[in-house]
């Protein structure tokens, strides 16, 4: 469903000579002969109507970013939301496009979610049939992480057959197995050591825009992992994002404490891992380094 300020985007506005409206997250404008323009004219945009949709667009992005980075936030920290919750805010296009076709349970049933409403959560479960949580004032849910679903394959090709696109990067986000051997884990650790960056603002731009959190001395992620919170942490040298910055080594903190590689779980592992594949893509490539 289409929330009315939405409605309101989307509905043509008089400009002067022309109009305008949101088309997704652009502004679109049509002449008087209703003729819709390549690209706004500029004067178009000194206009009052093109800066009160300029302010709607902006919106309309901020809160689509914060709708994802909620969720994303359950599913990192294994959070348990209310269906309640979920059924609450359905009815928001950014809301569903973010929540719309992710796996779900409740600890007894699960499958994709596909729809809520007054009576509970629809959902498709991997053998096709409907299935559905009811709403309740105790009811919750959780987003499974891949790295602990052990039917990860069936989910994946199921989705496959139903053309599903999460808004959410679970079923095909990259997972990273933790070595069995001690002496594989230290050099998986320490194979970031070498990243260099000419411009360290590029460097925070890029963690930031991953989700990271960014400061002086490193990048980190925080996920859930056995009802502890863990840092995945990188460590930084650089002064600041003018100049440029070298990568350190990857390891793990919960409660302040640096882990032993022993000791860290299958999700903060994988989600660690993928934090600094991100990252040391993203290194200034020397021209006798291989790609």
């Amino acid at each position: 469903m289409t929330t009315a300020v939405e409605q309101t985007g989307t509905t043509w506005r008089e400009a002067g000579d022309y109009h305008l409206r949101l088309d997704g997250n652009q502004i679109i404008a049509r002449n008087v002969k209703g003729r819709v323009l390549k690209s706004v004219p500029a004067k178009v945009k000194k206009h009052e109507a093109f800066e009160q949709l300029e302010a709607l667009r902006n919106f309309f992005i901020q809160h689509e970013a914060t709708c994802r980075g909620t969720v994303e936030n359950w599913f990192l920290t294994g959070r348990s939301v209310p269906v309640t919750v979920v059924c609450g805010v359905w009815r928001d296009d950014a809301w569903r496009r973010t929540l719309q076709d992710l796996v779900v349970t409740d600890g007894t049933v699960g499958g994709l979610l596909r729809g809520a409403d007054e009576s509970g959560l629809h959902l498709v479960d991997l053998e096709g049939e409907s299935v559905i949580i009811p709403r309740t004032g105790a009811a919750t849910i959780t987003l499974p992480h891949p790295a602990l679903m052990s039917d990860l394959a069936d989910w994946r090709e199921f989705a496959v057959e139903l053309g599903v696109h999460q808004g959410l990067d679970q079923l095909y986000r990259h997972t990273t197995e933790k070595p069995g051997d001690p002496q594989e884990r230290q050099r998986a650790l320490d194979t970031y050591r070498s990243g260099h960056y000419e411009s360290g603002g590029y460097l925070r731009n890029r963690a930031r825009d991953f989700g990271c959190t960014y400061t002086s001395d490193g990048i980190s992620l925080k996920v859930a992992e056995g009802g502890h919170t863990v840092t995945a942490h990188l460590d930084l040298f650089g002064h600041g994002p003018q100049t440029p910055a070298d990568l350190g080594r990857l390891y793990f903190l919960a409660e302040g404490t640096r882990l032993d590689p022993a000791e860290i779980g299958p999700v903060a592992w994988s989600e660690g891992i993928r934090m600094a594949e991100h990252i040391w893509a993203g290194r200034t490539i020397a021209e006798d380094e291989d790609s």
